[in-house]
């Protein structure tokens, strides 16, 4: 009987490591997607820059649903929207409103697959934005196989210097692959989120962190991981639980000086989900949310 239950536990643990290692994989794959298509297939990525704030947006969204997010556009700028999911038979949606929420006038729609580009796993939006407000950009899993998809999304903000890329994020990616690949580095985790932004990053700039404030989460222990541009020997992550709503002030939940933290969530607080450097400099940072064991 105790050989049994000892087999038995050890068979729990390595699907547990299986199924953290595929969630990973299609992270990957997807960054991978993105850094590829965008570099290939928007001939003028060149005149465009990260846009300020969190440019980088990830999730594992099930077939037929939807995740959306509010961020303020500066008018008479072009930007670019690109969403590129893991997998080329998946299909993904990109929508803009006007204003807070899903409710207000639809600035436009791009279905994946019009064209006949076979593109339906890559969607480009390039809204031209006309006033400074509010916008809100929706992402939506239309594949009709039923399968989940994990995607990237990068936002861009023309500006006409004529040699960006997006190397910085597949340098990320490369030293995000190496945190699983080393067993002291290794955040622990069982899976990721479902519906729900849980990977978001972009250029440090005039601070020096990429961290995203609000964030809600459910009664349950999570892992916060964080990686960045080379070096990265300097990159550290924490969590803070906020005071109150659209405050960065609050109380650390991690204690460990480290590229990932595990914490516990209560549903009624929001959090800070920072990831740093120990120096200010223009790094391209991202981290990503995972569930703890």
């Amino acid at each position: 009987m105790k050989k049994i239950l000892l087999v038995l536990l050890i068979f729990i643990a390595v699907s547990v490591n299986i199924f953290a290692q595929r969630h990973i994989e299609l992270m990957d794959d997807s960054l991978e997607k993105l850094y590829v298509f965008s570099n290939n297939n928007i001939a003028d990525i060149s005149n465009f820059e990260y846009k300020e704030g969190i440019a980088l947006w990830g999730a594992y969204l099930e077939a037929g649903k939807t995740i959306h997010r509010e961020l303020q556009f500066e008018a008479h700028t072009e930007y670019i929207i690109c969403a590129v999911a893991h997998h080329e038979n998946l299909v993904l949606d990109i929508l803009m409103f006007v204003g807070e929420g899903t409710s207000g006038t639809r600035v436009r729609e791009i279905f994946g697959g019009t064209g006949g580009d076979n593109n339906d796993y890559s969607p480009v939006f390039r809204p031209v934005i006309r006033e400074s407000g509010t916008y809100t950009f929706m992402v939506k899993n239309s594949s009709t196989n039923g399968e989940p998809a994990f995607f990237s999304l990068v936002l861009l903000k023309q500006k006409n210097n004529n040699n960006f890329t997006l190397d910085a994020i597949n340098k990320a990616r490369v030293n995000m692959r190496k945190m699983f690949e080393t067993n002291t580095q290794r955040p622990p985790s069982n899976s990721v989120p479902v519906n729900r932004w849980m990977l978001f990053g972009g250029t440090t700039g005039r601070t020096d962190n990429a961290g995203l404030i609000n964030v809600q989460l459910t009664n349950r222990n999570f892992i916060w991981a964080g990686t960045g541009e080379d070096p990265v020997n300097n990159l550290y992550v924490e969590t803070i639980r906020q005071t109150g709503r659209d405050t960065t002030a609050g109380v650390s939940v991690s204690n460990e000086r480290r590229n990932w933290v595990r914490f516990e969530a209560e549903n009624s607080k929001f959090y800070n989900l920072r990831v740093y450097i120990s120096r200010r400099q223009n790094h391209f940072l991202f981290g990503f949310l995972l569930e703890g064991n």
